[in-house]
């Protein structure tokens, strides 16, 4: 049985109602059915993604409002410090789902350098709204790329928003996290090899400075 995802519809029918429109209204500047946008907002069913960036321009937000949410639309917006201490968080944790406990100075040195950069930008809510759209797609079959400096930024790979890991090339045990760093310069130059749980390892990285754009 399939989920609803209220919190999507819950989202776009606040922003049509804060814009005076209806459901039919949103349908014919959208190019859909007033049928399509109740059940976009009854978490029946998802916008296809050439349909939201229409829907974020046709509602006069922003796409990263229509996936996330953003402060202007609550009444007491949180201070800025604590809501990227508390995003950091959330991708420290993915991080460290993706490579276990086996963190080493090669990761925490690359995590620390771009804390010190996110920490004083706009970078994190950029990741949490590419996150949210990239998890959209994927769940139509549909693939998105990411074409920006971001592929350089380790933190967006452990969210799943690019295939691109900029670590340094290592071998990598999807079963147990166990990592073994390499000097070689790609990770097509790795030949195949079994960690000592038993399982085949992934070859990863590319040995790509992050971009500070």
């Amino acid at each position: 049985m399939k989920m609803h995802d209220y919190r999507f519809g819950n989202r776009l029918r606040e922003l049509r109602e804060k814009c005076g429109m209806s459901q039919y209204q949103v349908g014919q500047l959208v190019g859909v059915t007033n049928r399509a946008v109740s059940k976009w907002e009854t978490g029946a069913a998802k916008p296809k993604t050439a349909l939201l960036l229409r829907l974020a321009e046709v509602l006069h937000v922003p796409l990263e409002t229509l996936l996330s949410g953003s402060p202007e639309l609550d009444d007491e917006p949180p201070e800025e410090p604590a809501l990227k201490k508390d995003l950091w968080e959330q991708m420290y944790i993915r991080m460290k789902e993706t490579y276990h406990t086996y963190f080493c100075y090669q990761i925490e040195n690359r995590l620390q350098s771009e804390k010190r950069w996110a920490m004083t930008s706009d970078v994190l809510r950029r990741l949490q709204c590419l996150a949210e759209f990239v998890r959209l797609s994927n769940e139509q079959g549909e693939y998105v790329r990411e074409q920006s400096g971001l592929y350089s930024f380790f933190t967006a790979n452990s969210m799943g928003i690019t295939d691109i890991n900029p670590l340094p090339p290592h071998y990598h045990c999807p079963a147990c996290g166990w990592i073994e760093f390499t000097k070689e310069d790609c990770p097509w130059d790795l030949p195949e090899k079994i960690c000592r749980c038993g399982q085949k390892y992934n070859r990863e990285g590319h040995r790509i400075l992050y971009d500070l754009y």
